[in-house]
């Protein structure tokens, strides 16, 4: 059995992490460590068949698999810790909101033989998958233009004022969701340059940004983001041989040649078959699973429905310069 501590008790762990790794037969949960009391003593009320801390050390010590799921700023240092004392490590994205920090984590995962893996589940969904495949067959040609729009007011259930502390939450939109998009837009189309980067933060977290970017084979694109507004939620990629439409949320898609004809359009499960509709909960379900079966293995180099932390450098590399260059987002912008 494979002993698990939590880092954090918040939302994503009260939402996903845990109601999932219920579902995991090879996995238990024998520690959560949290600054807030509150928090500690509402989840010994759903299981108290476990370890309750304030101390971050104490949890560490009884696992075998530290899930770290604390403010962003906090990733690097806490991670360092767990990998330290040569436990397995699934970081919540993103990995460092460094890139120094983060080749330091890799490698001592490596040299220890460890698993350091960065919950980036929106890879594993299913117009994700279709998306990525969709572009390796060449359907739209070559990649000349990508516009990406992500946006709705925020409604996610806070829990510490740490998330509206720059220093201690390592950013705003672009470090918390942007962590996805920027892996999805690098996973899909290769590294990604910087040509750009705007955002409303004037010393606290930004909640809307703007990035333009190139990619190495001259495709020019923006990524837009929001937790003021409903944005457009989708991306467009116009190539030479037409265009792709997708939404973000939704997994709607629709493929025009370069006559403006409609080729495909549909939703991801109808394409790849109604029994692989999903949930949030499915995701990190997958997730833990995978985890399970590379703990077991000698080798800890790959596995299924996991990233890898080394897999997660360039957005991470990305992310820093972004933060580095801003300049401030004008009203106009987005």
């Amino acid at each position: 059995m494979i002993k698990v501590a939590y880092l954090g008790g918040g939302a994503v762990v009260q939402r996903s992490h845990m109601p999932a790794i219920e579902l995991v037969d090879s996995m238990e949960v024998v520690a959560v460590a949290d600054k807030s009391t509150d928090c500690l003593s509402m989840l010994e009320q759903q299981n108290s068949d476990c370890l309750y801390t304030h101390n971050v050390e104490e949890a560490i010590k009884v696992s075998d698999l530290v899930v770290i799921a604390t403010p962003s700023a906090t990733h690097y240092q806490l991670g360092l810790q767990a990998l330290t004392a040569k436990k397995h490590v699934l970081m919540e994205k993103p990995l460092a909101t460094e890139l120094d920090q983060a080749y330091q984590l890799v490698n001592i995962a490596e040299k220890n033989n460890t698993i350091l893996s960065v919950s980036l589940v929106r890879r594993f969904v299913n117009h994700n998958l279709l998306l990525k495949e969709l572009l390796s067959v060449d359907l739209v040609g070559e990649i000349r233009e990508v516009l990406v729009e992500e946006g709705a007011p925020f409604n996610w259930p806070v829990q510490s004022v740490d998330f509206y502390d720059p220093e201690k939450s390592g950013g705003g939109v672009f470090c918390d969701n942007g962590a996805h998009l920027v892996d999805l837009l690098s996973w899909w189309l290769g590294p990604l340059t910087l040509e750009s980067y705007f955002d409303d933060s004037q010393g606290g977290v930004e909640a809307e940004c703007e990035l333009s970017f190139s990619t190495e084979s001259g495709a020019t694109g923006i990524l837009r983001m929001s937790r003021l507004r409903h944005l457009k939620n989708r991306i467009l990629i116009k190539g030479s041989k037409g265009s792709l439409r997708m939404g973000l949320s939704s997994g709607c898609f629709e493929l025009r040649v370069s006559d403006h004809s409609r080729l495909l359009a549909g939703f991801a499960e109808e394409r790849i078959g109604e029994s692989a509709s999903q949930s949030t909960l499915d995701l990190f379900r997958h997730q833990y699973e995978g985890l399970s079966k590379l703990i077991g293995e000698s080798s800890h180099q790959d596995g299924q429905n996991i990233v890898l932390g080394r897999e997660c450098l360039t957005s991470i590399d990305l992310i820093d310069r972004c933060y580095r260059q801003r300049q401030v987002l004008s009203n106009q912008v987005i």
